[in-house]
């Protein structure tokens, strides 16, 4: 799908080219002038070099098919419909063939720039087949931006060019609740010398502010709930038929609880600002504990072989004093959606799960005792509550 003929002159393309730069990314920014420490408004001009852009059939290459529900039921009219789209996020974290190339084939075809003789026609609609029939596709969100800044910073699929990185760097790590880009990028500069690697999400991605925080939350949210499916069924194919019941009775329990505590959580949160990292934040920390106990189960140890039965009894008064305690912020409140009665719901689906792990350790480890499981369980819990 290369060679298409050029019917517009070099000269329009570019002019596209710098009208979607200004808008956002592109754009100019002026020389360092060879200070010690870099910042964002001292950085030369710099454009993404026509040799890294995609042909029209790269940037086909990184879309993804939009499932019907998903699509735009109105699109304009005259407009198609969109079907695809990409995700320069995902597939720049994802171990697909070629991800680092599509990454930025991705973000480059959403701002119109595609390499060869494409005709103007042909690059609004790669446009908008990467940016799923967005209505401004030039208008990229902060994460994507982060990407060409990783790409670029580590010559990933690319060859590396450190000024392009600190461009983009500088444009989109200044996100609500983020360092200011000036640190970002003497960090950068620092990483550089000493041979690292730039990754937004190394640490949740908080630092780049409150968008980045969430779609790298995200990411480790899809990531763990790969690896829990795969053990939870590493477990129940390697289990004797009585145990993989009794397990098979533990994930469904764990699953009522899992969502219960979902719940609580955005109740607490009650819809503010901020809602979405902090109850994916939450999410990670109750399925660490998940986690932690399918692989310690696939090791043949038990999750609860740590705790200390006598110490269950003094948990669980402290637990109850906790759950109080908890209940009484919230008096008066009677909506089924308030944060009480989502503790209430949370709490019980708990208990159920708790008192599984009890009948399943009971069956693979019969020499435990079930105030040991309680005892780890409730710890968890309070932690948690």
């Amino acid at each position: 799908m290369t060679g298409w003929k050029r019917t517009a002159p070099a000269s329009l393309k570019r002019a596209a080219f710098h009208a979607a730069v200004c808008v956002l990314v592109l754009g100019s920014v002026r020389a360092e002038a060879r200070q010690v420490q870099d910042s964002c408004d001292q950085l030369p001009q710099v454009d993404v070099p026509e040799q890294d852009w995609p042909t029209l059939a790269q940037a086909y290459s990184a879309n993804v098919p939009i499932p019907k529900a998903d699509r735009d039921p109105t699109p304009p009219p005259g407009e198609p419909e969109a079907t695809t789209w990409c995700d320069a996020v995902s597939l720049y974290y994802s171990n697909s063939p070629a991800h680092f190339e599509k990454a930025r084939y991705c973000v480059l075809a959403n701002f119109g720039l595609l390499r060869g003789t494409v005709d103007p026609a042909k690059i609004k609609m790669a446009q908008k087949a990467a940016s799923g029939g967005a209505t401004d596709p030039e208008m990229i969100d902060e994460m994507s931006g982060l990407v060409l800044a990783m790409v670029f910073g580590n010559g990933e699929g690319v060859a590396r060019n450190l000024p392009l990185a600190r461009q983009f760097l500088c444009q989109y790590s200044g996100g609500i609740q983020g360092e200011d880009p000036a640190q970002h990028l003497v960090e950068f500069d620092r990483m550089v010398k000493l041979g690292e690697r730039l990754d937004v999400c190394a640490d949740g991605g908080g630092g780049f502010g409150r968008e980045a925080n969430y779609v790298c939350l995200g990411l480790e949210q899809d990531q763990r709930a790969k690896e829990i499916q795969r053990l939870e069924t590493e477990v129940t194919t390697s289990s004797t038929p009585g145990i993989k019941d009794s397990f098979l009775a533990l994930v469904s329990a764990w699953e009522k609880f899992h969502k219960a505590y979902g719940a609580m959580d955005s109740a607490m949160c009650d819809g503010g600002t901020g809602c979405g990292p902090y109850t994916r934040d939450d999410d990670l920390k109750t399925t660490s504990s998940w986690l932690a106990a399918l692989e310690s189960i696939q090791r043949g140890v038990a999750p609860a072989s740590g705790a200390d039965p006598s110490k269950f009894a003094q948990f669980d008064r402290d637990l109850n004093r906790q759950y109080r305690e908890t209940l009484d912020k919230s008096k008066g409140c009677a909506s089924q959606d308030c944060f009480a009665m989502q503790v209430r719901v949370a709490d019980r689906a708990w208990l159920e799960y708790r008192e599984a792990w009890v009948r399943f350790g009971a069956l693979r480890w019969p020499a435990i005792a079930a105030d040991q499981w309680r005892a780890w369980q409730t710890a968890i819990w309070s932690s948690l509550l």
